[in-house]
Order: structure tokens, then sequence, then C-alpha cells
């Protein structure tokens, strides 16, 4: 049964403090009916890297990355998680690659089908999941309508009603609650809300998608649309919510707001539906905002269910690719293509598609966009090719446009300019072992594209044109890997909205930073993120940041890599006034000794030292008075944790990855004396290897 709660009850065991210590290594892979074991072995390279520094986490073939997990996990305390698995030869296809030591490793596996589980095991005795009784089921409503306050009484004996109407299904239970906590507390509303529930649950069949229906039927206008475009994306599929949200307003879902950014609108549409149950939030920033997002597979199935009644979205199987082909798709507004090879395009057509998502490796054929004139999305990132696609610039509606680039140079054509409309750009390297050796080159003319808002994509110093100083790009928020820029005074003039942005050095050596005009960045008003990379491998070879040191005041995350910091450095980053992200990597610290003092970091939440020679610290607790989380990676040389650092009230977490026992055992000691002292909230994860 789908929604009883197994999906919940594996990741709370997952996550327990407990178990995150015990095990050297944990891995979720989500199994899915229509799986793919490259999918699959993809999910479990990148849940190794970040366990195992010296696993590289290359992407090649099925038999390289097998012999590469395999040799990782060997002689390893191992948990796997096998979420959602339909069939016994996936687990066949998986087992061979988990190797058996008899050293206490896990694998959990969460499945709707008993002949899987005891395929798996059959020595081992089944935990099946029970309908929650209506107590449990009364408390769960309660829960998720209020939180951790009590259920007025003159609703109290319609709630229990509603709540044995969902006949224990956990799922059924938090939909319905996500409805309650959207109208108005009166008896009269829940009353309406109960009738359509019993109405529901008195089908004789479908009961539980008919519960289900209704929480799209209460959905306002604005959030239908939103909540249908999650039907584009596969079962199972982690969603990124920068993508989402750039997909969202090249749609148009999004309305013009005085009060809000187009992107703070869909960030907040995102929310409310995670409000009321629809979206599972999967990963969150460092800020708290949502950074990654899923729905349950009864959810995304009313999605689907829904979409194709309303001729809103197509999700194309190859089931309904070999029955309908070559005719054309009618009145369907977007199409997305999970796993159908790209013969696609080539054999369909019709003049109302919209928005065209790729979800499958392949390669883009010329030919393939000649029936799709009015393509307002193309997201091609699964899709790598070798030059730009010409094809493309044909469809001058185009909002948002990704694909993946190969090994070499990429050319972006100077009549680019035509797509007047585009919005987002991302053209991602194929993750090889030389992509970042390789660029875009830039045309000029793509300066007067004045909707752009997203660049994301390798390109060499574009503030160089002559024509940069003659055009400003007034909505451009995101701008990302930029090699060797060399900023002007007047950044702060051609990108007056940015928000984002990403710059790399490295490629060829650093001459000064005068010759960069790093110190104009301060220029840039808007700007909250700001990522500076050095990518120089040689700690000998790493150099200060530029003199007179100074960023955006309205800087509210910043990642350094790769520098020599001093004193002066750091205070001068902890007196950001809004800064809640700091990431070090990769740098140097100039000084024996790092000392904070009164008023630094005063609303840093997160803070991240990774790959540092840091070897003393000291602080008070209130240098950082509002810290959350403490990542310590790899910091082979630090000699102590500042005890002090536990007595801050707002800290949740700390999180030590090291070889050397000797920090984690400092990280455990700071935990055993807060809990001495009556402090049972603060976690520390201990990642070893």
């Amino acid at each position: 049964m789908g929604g009883i709660g197994k999906t919940t009850l594996a990741r709370n065991a997952y996550g327990d403090p407990l178990i995150v210590e015990h095990f050297d290594i944990r891995a979720w892979l989500t199994v899915s009916q229509d799986y793919s074991i490259l999918e699959m072995l993809f999910a479990l390279v990148d849940s190794i890297k970040a366990f195992n520094e010296k696993f590289d986490g290359e992407k090649h073939t099925y038999e390289q990355m097998a012999e590469k997990v395999y040799k990782s996990l060997k002689g390893r305390r191992y948990l796997v998680v096998l979420d959602d698995m339909w069939s016994t030869k996936a687990w066949d296809d998986v087992r061979r690659i988990l190797p058996d030591d008899g050293n206490g490793s896990r694998i959990i596996i969460t499945t709707r089908l008993q002949d899987v589980a005891a395929y798996a095991d059959c020595s081992s005795p089944l935990h099946e999941m029970r309908f929650m009784d209506v107590d449990q089921s009364w408390i769960l409503l309660q829960q998720k309508v209020f939180n951790q306050q009590h259920c007025p009484p003159e609703l109290e004996s319609t709630g229990k009603m509603i709540a044995r109407s969902c006949k224990g299904l956990p799922l059924a239970i938090v939909v319905i609650a996500g409805i309650l906590s959207t109208v108005s507390q009166t008896q009269a509303s829940w009353e309406g809300i109960a009738k359509k529930v019993n109405l529901a649950v008195s089908a004789k069949d479908e009961q539980f998608p008919r519960i289900l229906s209704l929480s799209y039927t209460h959905l306002p206008h604005h959030l239908k649309p939103c909540f249908l475009y999650m039907g584009c994306f596969p079962e199972d599929y982690e969603i990124h919510v920068s993508k989402l949200v750039q997909l969202w307003m090249a749609e148009g879902f999004m309305k013009p707001s005085v009060s809000q950014s187009f992107e703070e609108g869909a960030e907040t549409y995102l929310e409310d539906l995670v409000k009321r149950s629809l979206v599972l939030v999967t990963r969150r920033k460092s800020t708290g905002k949502i950074k990654s997002c899923s729905v349950h597979d009864l959810v995304r199935d009313l999605c689907i269910r829904k979409a194709r009644e309303e001729k809103f979205l197509l999700y194309a199987t190859d089931r309904y690719v070999d029955r309908v082909l070559p005719k054309p798709i009618k009145d369907q507004r977007r199409v997305s293509i999970p796993r159908s090879t790209m013969v696609l395009f080539q054999n369909i057509y019709s003049p109302t598609i919209r928005t065209a998502l790729y979800f499958q490796h392949c390669r883009l054929f010329p030919s393939s966009l000649k029936g799709f004139r009015l393509l307002r999305v193309l997201d091609a990132l699964k899709v790598t090719v070798t030059k730009f696609p010409a094809e493309v610039l044909e469809l001058f509606h185009l909002r948002y446009l990704a694909f993946t680039r190969g090994y070499d140079d990429l050319c972006i054509p100077a009549s680019i300019s035509k797509l007047q409309n585009l919005q987002t750009l991302l053209i991602y390297p194929y993750q090889g072992d030389n992509y970042f050796y390789s660029a875009i080159c830039f045309p000029a003319e793509i300066w007067g594209m004045a909707q752009l808002r997203h660049l994301i994509f390798f390109m060499l110093d574009p503030l160089s044109s002559p024509c940069a100083r003659s055009f400003a790009l007034q909505n451009l928020q995101t701008l990302a890997m930029l090699l060797n820029i060399r900023c002007s005074k007047r950044i702060g003039q051609i990108f007056p909205s940015l928000k984002k942005l990403g710059l790399i050095y490295g490629k060829d050596r650093v001459p000064n930073w005068e010759f960069y005009g790093l110190h104009n960045l301060i220029h840039l008003h808007q700007l909250e993120k700001l990522k500076i990379s050095m990518r120089i491998n040689d700690r000998d070879s790493r150099v200060p940041l530029w003199e007179n040191l100074a960023f955006p005041r309205m800087l509210k995350k910043l990642a350094l890599g790769g520098f020599v910091l001093s004193q002066q450095d750091m205070a001068t980053i902890g007196s950001l006034p809004n800064l809640l992200v700091l990431k070090l990597k990769s740098c140097t610290f100039g000084y024996c000794k790092w000392e904070t003092t009164e008023g630094e970091f005063a609303q840093l939440k997160f803070l991240k030292i990774e790959s540092t020679n840091l070897k003393h610290w000291a602080t008070e607790t209130s240098h950082f008075p509002t810290l959350e989380r403490l990542l310590l990676y790899h910091c082979r040389e630090l000699c102590e944790i500042p005890y002090v650092i536990g007595e801050i009230p707002t800290l949740e977490q700390i999180e030590v990855k090291s070889w050397d026992k000797s920090l984690a055992d400092l990280a455990r000691r700071i935990k055993e004396e807060q809990e001495d002292a009556g402090n049972e909230y603060l976690q520390v994860r201990i990642l070893a290897y």
C-alpha cells in the first residue's frame, strides 16, 4: 500500500543520530517502478562521495563505477536504504555491487510487494506497516493542522470524523490536514470538508485517489498549474528548487508584484504547496529555504491524471510513444520525455506544445525541433551537444534553454540575440576530467537580451567586451561560472539587480588582484550570494585576497576557495551585517590562531570550514550568537574545537568529517558536556572513514 508510511519510517531510522554515528557510510537510493540501474549507480556514487574524499565519483561506464563503488564499500560498515522497490530484478541488480563482509553492514528495503521483500531475505521477519487506528489518525491530523497547539473543542467532533474517514492511511490524513490548515477554523468550514471526504470514501473503488483529488479541488487558481507541473518530473525525482522556480517563471505562472520578485513569488507558491502536504521537502539550504523537493508517488499520479484531463501535460512514456507514433500530439501544451529515445521528437509534432523536457541522456538531433515552433521551455540538460544547436535559434518564443556541452570549447552564435524572450540560459559542462579547461565563446550581442535573468555556464570574462560598457542587463539575477573576470567600476551599472555571482580564477596564473578589480564587487548593491574559487591545487601557490578587502553589505552567503586568509580578512568578513552562511574550502590561514572578537558574525547561522590548515581557534559564545550549524571537514591540523561553541543557545548541530579521531572525540566531548548541562538538543554527527 502506498502512502502508509514506509518511507517515513525508513527516513527516521536513516537520520537517527545513533545510526549516523554507527555507520561509516550511508546511502539512500529510490528505486521506483521504471528504474534505471545506471541512475541508481549515479545516486550511490554521489552518496559515497560525501563520505570518502578519495572517491573521485567520476561517472564513467557502468562497469567502472560498479567496481569503484564495490571497492569503496569493501571492509566498511555501511547502511543502504533501497526505497520503493518494485521488482526482484532490481534487488538482483543492486546486490552484486554491495559487498557482504559480515561486519554489521545493513540494507533496508521498503516495498509495497511482499514477494519482493521475501525474495531479498527470506530468513528475516518482515516488518509490515499497519493502518493507523482512529486515535492515531486523530493525533496525526491535529499535529499537521495545529502544530503544537490543541484543536478548538468545537471542532474536535468533526475533526475526529474526518480522521476516521481517511481509513488510517497517513498520506490521506496529511493531505486532508493540508486542506484544513488553509480554511477558516469554523464548524461550518470543517463540516463542509467532512462531507466531501465522506463522499469520496463512499465510492466502491478508488477511495484514496478520490480523497487526494480533494486537495487539487481546494487549491487556489494560481497554485493549480504549479501543482500540475510537478507531474513533469519522473517518479521519485529530486527536483532542484532553483530550476523549478526558473521553469515556473518561463511558463508565466508568476504574476508581477511590487513586494516580491518573480523568484520570491515562486518560492512562496512552493512553500504553500509544502504546507498543504502536496510537495515534500527533500533538502533545505543552510539559510532554511527549500533546496530540493519531491512528490509522493500517489500525489504524482494525481498530477499526471489531472494534467492529462486538462490537456496541461503529456507524460510521454515508452508505452505511450509506441501507441501514438507517428500521430501528432493534439491539444497538449507540454510534453515530458522520461526515458524515451530521441526518435520521439523526429516523429511527433504539435503546434500547441509550449514546453519540452528531457530526462534521458541522449543526443539532440538537428531535425528534432521542427514541429515545436512555439516552444517557451526547452529543458535538455540531459542532452550533450558538441556545437550549439542551430535549430534552437528559430524558437523565437523561447524563455528557458538548458543543455550540456561536450569537452571542447563551445561557440554561441551572435544570432542568439534573436531570442529576445530568453530568461534562463544554462549550459552545463560534461563532468569529465578536463571540463574546466574548455569554455564558452561569448558573443557581444547577448548584452542586448534585456529579459535575461539567469546565466550559468563557463565563460571567459564577458566584461572585457567593449559592448558590455554600453549595455546593462537590468533583470539579470544569476551569473555563475565566470572565468578570470575583470570587474570594472561599472559592474554595478551593468548588473544592477544581480543577486548571485560565481567567479573562478586560476586557469591562467593570477598576476595581481588589482588587474581583476575585485574591489569593485562592492558596487553590486543587491548581491546576496558570492562564490569565488581559485583553481590552484598547490597550497604554496595560493594567493591572498585583494587589498582593501570589502564586500557588498547585502551579502548573505559567501563561499571562498583556495585563498590565503589573514586575520584582518576574517575580521572584515565577520563584520558583514547580513551574512548568514560562510564556507571556506582549501583556504590557508596565514596565522596560527584564529581569534574572533565581540560583534563579529552577528547573524551567521551556518559555518563550514573544509580542508584548511587552521590549527587553533579561540572564540566566545557572543561572537557567534545565532550559529545553528558548524561543519568541520578534513581539518587535519585543527587541535581544538572551542568548548564555548557548545554553549551557543541556537546551535543545533556539529558535523565532523576527518580521518583523525581526536577531532571527533572533541566534538563528542562537547555534546557530553552539553547533555550534563541539560542541553539534549545538540546533535553531533561524525562522518568517519
